[in-house]
């Protein structure tokens, strides 16, 4: 939503690109400015008609890399690269006609939220304006939970919450902000006031979610044995969090954090195994925090095969030129700071007709790597048949069963999180409870979970400290739901201090063990085919869904709608621009039989 390219349109002059975006900035925190010449853009026959304007491109000239990945000004309002020119997206018809275009895809696709690439590169005005016009939209097609969500890729926590649900601001005082925010979104929110407050499910104007890339990239770095296990408990009494959860607007029954995403593998990130990729075990323990800690977990492609990104040593490539710029692409695969890490490492086919076959940390997937030719035909294999994806090996097994525990249990998806323990060291281990939303102990779920063990070896487990205000009774039981068997009994020491004793069953967490402990009572039998005993009680706890969908004959309607819609404002903001002059899915982890295994 941030810019638009085009080889043949180019500026009649070159831009001060300091100068300019400097210039645009005074105008969105100060709404007044020094007088500034922008320079004129000269549009190709071919240019996209409704934004044929001059006044809907900032006009400051292209970035470099550290103006795109910083915070200056220069990242709102400068060019991504040279011909990607960026919008002006301050303009309010510009605004008004592109979310006229993303409703119109809501309405004929049957959306059910929009993923905002790059978010941090708009306006924080067009942010809330776009948010709230697309729930209200929404909620006229029976979607009343329709989910925006940014990728704010910054650094700095006050830049994301600024663009997340209240932000920084008072939804029913606008005028009453928390922090300095822009002038341009301060009046902006005066105007969509009425519109966002009339929104039950969402009373407010900033985007429903974002990444938590705080929270991803301090676990995952921890979980990679690259960071002390500590780091992750500091996070969760962070400035960090504190700062972001102040502006989230949560789902009905639903902690804060619960609706934001988060990874431990992206499409920006080197694999999580790119420089340790043969031990499955890492991503084990990576992929068991992620499916329980808090937020909503993203599985990218191929974590669930282990892909690692890394080249095979034999590649059947017989052109000498060829060869070399493949070598030098996988002799990338440890520069892992951002834009030194080639995409190609990370984004590999997965099919077997595909030439560009990285390897993986499972053996059954890994025996298909190969860097080849493009195959003069595409195999006509059903996607279950392909040899690049098998289903019965121990990673995929792991994510699936992982996936359906934490559908059952409504602690996980909705509930808040007590750290109990973390060591204060790399690869060490961590212990923590999930919380039903409310805080209650009933139905509480308690990880303890190693990734690569003291010195690579196993954790001995015999007594955990509890903490928090749980009223946990002496001697109550918590199982083990990967093993019935096993299982931790509270006991309260003379300070009342509480603790999970494993006496009558102690044990050692191998390099990427773990267990899994509910309440003893509240889960069910033992699914053999899963692998696990899942959580009791689950619909008790469902959040509220949207009411049926409009008949296929009211989406037409709709469709119609939406597309007279859209042209209208564009026709008329067009016509009167050339007439008073310019303005200077569903990840199937399982066979179709078993719909519990399904993400």
């Amino acid at each position: 939503v941030n810019h638009l390219c085009d080889v043949d349109t180019h500026y009649v002059d070159t831009p001060d690109h300091e100068a300019c975006a400097q210039h645009k900035n005074d105008l969105y925190w100060k709404g007044s400015a020094a007088n500034f010449t922008d320079v004129h853009m000269n549009f190709s026959a071919n240019f996209f008609p409704p934004f044929r304007s001059e006044a809907f491109f900032n006009r400051c000239g292209p970035n470099g890399v550290a103006d795109t990945s910083g915070e200056t000004p220069a990242a709102i309002f400068g060019d991504f690269v040279d011909g990607m020119f960026d919008y002006n997206t301050m303009d309010q018809d510009f605004q008004e006609i592109f979310t006229n275009l993303l409703k119109y895809w809501v309405a004929y696709a049957d959306l059910d939220g929009l993923r905002l690439d790059a978010a941090k590169h708009i306006t924080l005005d067009f942010t809330a304006y776009m948010s709230t016009e697309l729930r209200a939209y929404a909620q006229t097609l029976g979607k009343p939970n329709f989910l925006v969500i940014g990728e704010e890729a910054a650094q700095d926590e006050d830049w994301k919450a600024m663009s997340l649900g209240k932000m920084d601001s008072d939804p029913k005082d606008p005028l009453n902000t928390m922090v300095p925010v822009p002038q341009a979104l301060t009046q902006r929110l005066v105007d969509l006031k009425s519109t966002y407050l009339a929104n039950p499910q969402f009373p407010a104007p900033g985007l429903s979610s974002l990444y938590n890339f705080n929270m991803s990239g301090t676990s995952r770095n921890a979980l990679r044995c690259e960071e002390d296990s500590s780091t992750v408990e500091a996070y969760f009494s962070s400035y960090a969090r504190r700062t972001l959860l102040s502006q989230s607007v949560p789902q009905k029954g639903a902690d804060a954090d619960a609706q934001l995403w988060t990874c431990i593998e992206l499409h920006d990130w080197p694999r999580f195994l790119g420089l340790t990729p043969n031990k499955e075990y890492l991503l084990t323990a990576a992929v068991t925090w992620l499916l329980t800690a808090p937020g909503a977990p993203i599985l990218y492609y191929g974590v669930e095969q282990g892909y690692n990104g890394n080249c095979p040593a034999a590649s059947d490539l017989y052109d000498a030129s060829v060869r070399d710029v493949v070598a030098e692409t996988c002799s990338a695969s440890t520069m892992e700071n951002y834009g030194n890490h080639p995409d190609s490492l990370k984004r590999q086919d997965m099919f077997l007709s595909g030439p560009w076959r990285l390897e993986s940390a499972v053996s059954e997937v890994n025996r298909t790597a190969n860097i080849t030719r493009l195959p003069s035909t595409v195999s006509t294999k059903p996607w279950h048949e392909d040899e690049m994806l098998p289903r019965s090996h121990s990673m995929y097994r792991h994510i699936q069963r992982m996936v359906a525990f934490r559908r059952s249990c409504p602690a996980l998806t909705q509930g808040s999180t007590l750290m109990h323990e973390a060591a204060n060291y790399p690869c060490g281990t961590l212990a923590f409870s999930r919380l039903p939303f409310g805080g209650e102990g009933a139905g509480e779920v308690i990880v303890l979970l190693s990734s690569g063990g003291p010195q690579g070896g196993d954790a001995p487990f015999e007594a955990l400290p509890l903490n928090g205000e749980i009223n946990r009774t002496e001697g109550q039981l918590y199982v083990n739901a990967m093993s019935p068997g096993h299982f931790g009994t509270v006991r309260h020491d003379q300070n009342g201090q509480q603790f999970l004793h494993f006496d009558d069953s102690p044990g050692n967490l191998p390099p990427g063990g773990f267990v899994l402990l509910v309440q003893e009572g509240h889960l069910t039998p033992f699914n053999d085919k899963l692998g696990i005993a899942l959580c009791k009680g689950a619909a008790a706890f469902t959040v509220p869904m949207a009411k049926a969908r409009p008949s296929s004959f009211m989406r037409a309607i709709w469709y119609i709608v939406g597309g007279v819609a859209l042209a209208i404002p564009a026709v008329a903001l067009i016509l009167g621009r050339l007439t008073k002059g310019q303005k200077t899915r569903t990840i199937a982890l399982a066979d179709d039989t078993d719909a519990s295994d399904t993400l």
